[in-house]
């Protein structure tokens, strides 16, 4: 069985996450009571200034983004930032600079006032390897990078168009079957597939047996098609990546649309996603899962066991059914998902509040980086 499990707590060593931010990040000027959401209007302004936690001197440079997002910057000389036209509900906030510990917070934005915090990042002592540029002529680096890119891009169409503008800043271990990948810089990544530059954030990233783990965060920027058509292919492209994505499932449980849109959900106390004889005996409605939030802009997602969702709008794609090691013929695509806690939060735009309290396996797992979109997108 492969399925993409994302690591649920930061890594000690590369990254530090948070959740103090959450609920109109109360250490940003106070906390506000939950009346007030929604009053100053549909979206909010962040800004601060980051210094060294040791020397208390600003930093310059620090990257500062919404994980998954088009929004982003870096800290001035100042160490100042900025981000403007930051939806309001669920974000992931990102703090990473070469020689600290990045920092995440996920944090829940219920009013566009919102006053500046100063952030500390910590130093972090990073032992590093002898790099050359001639490992990037080595026959066993470069099928690490065939593999990794396999691992994290994935293995379907669009990935044949994803290609790593920086693949020297990548560095590849194998040990007692484990294999790893770090990158002390962001990957630049461009997939023509879709329209989209990717930077790309990995603090870490493990492949052992059937199972990967990942660590890191991208920040996205369009790009500029070099015709109408290759702007309409795009669009194409990206219509189909949202159907039957997890963002596009979560959107259909606030309207109660799951069925509408093709998607058909049953509970289930396990899952196998090469057993294609056994059918589910709890067909649900998913929208019963879901109740009201503290805003009108939050909800709270809560089930036990297993999902198992089958979207009728697609059928799984011959590198799906390789990559199980299926040779059965096409259907519909079917995944499974799980709450890594008893409850998930996420906003009216889809976003969960805690990206890892959310484990997809199957179909939903195996559409991985190249058929990433930003959170901003909706289909025309």
């Amino acid at each position: 069985m492969k399925d993409a499990l994302p690591w649920c707590y930061s890594m000690k060593r590369r990254l530090s996450s948070s959740s103090l931010l959450v609920v109109v990040m109360a250490m940003w000027g106070g906390l506000l009571p939950a009346g007030l959401a929604a009053q100053a209007g549909e979206q909010a302004t962040l800004t601060g200034t980051i210094v060294d936690a040791e020397t208390e001197a600003p930093l310059a440079g620090v990257h500062v983004f919404i994980a998954t997002s088009m929004i982003g910057t870096t800290t001035d000389r100042k160490g100042a930032f900025r981000l403007e036209n930051v939806p309001l509900g669920a974000h992931r906030l990102v703090l990473s600079m070469v020689g600290y510990l990045s920092e995440t917070h996920d944090v829940l934005l219920r009013a566009a006032v919102v006053a500046p915090i100063q952030f500390q990042l910590r130093p972090d002592v990073i032992e590093v390897g002898e790099v050359t540029v001639t490992a990037m002529h080595n026959r066993r680096w470069r099928r690490d990078l065939k593999k990794f890119m396999r691992l994290l891009v994935g293995e379907t169409p669009n990935a044949k168009h994803v290609e790593i503008l920086n693949p020297e800043v990548l560095d590849f271990d194998t040990q007692q079957g484990r294999f790893t990948a770090t990158a002390m810089v962001p990957l630049t990544l461009e997939n023509r597939a879709l329209g989209y530059r990717l930077q790309y954030f990995l603090h870490r990233f493990v492949a052992e047996g059937d199972r990967t783990w990942q660590d890191g965060e991208c920040l996205f920027e369009p790009l500029i098609p070099e015709n109408e058509a290759e702007a309409a292919r795009w669009e194409k492209n990206r219509r189909t990546a949202f159907r039957g994505s997890p963002r596009h499932f979560l959107l259909t449980l606030l309207d109660n649309t799951s069925t509408q849109a093709g998607f058909v959900a049953y509970h289930v106390s396990t899952f196998s996603p090469s057993n294609r004889t056994r059918e589910p005996h709890f067909i649900v409605n998913p929208h019963d899962y879901v109740t009201a939030g503290a805003t009108r802009r939050e909800h709270v997602l809560a089930f036990t066991e297993y999902l198992e969702v089958i979207y009728t709008g697609e059928r799984e794609h011959l590198s799906y059914l390789k990559w199980q090691g299926l040779d059965r013929a096409r259907e519909h695509q079917r995944s499974w998902i799980h709450l890594a806690d008893s409850s998930v939060v996420f906003d009216a735009h889809g976003s969960v509040l805690n990206p890892y309290g959310v484990i997809y396996f199957g179909y939903m797992s195996f559409e991985r980086l190249a058929d990433l979109l930003p959170k901003e997108y909706r289909p025309l």
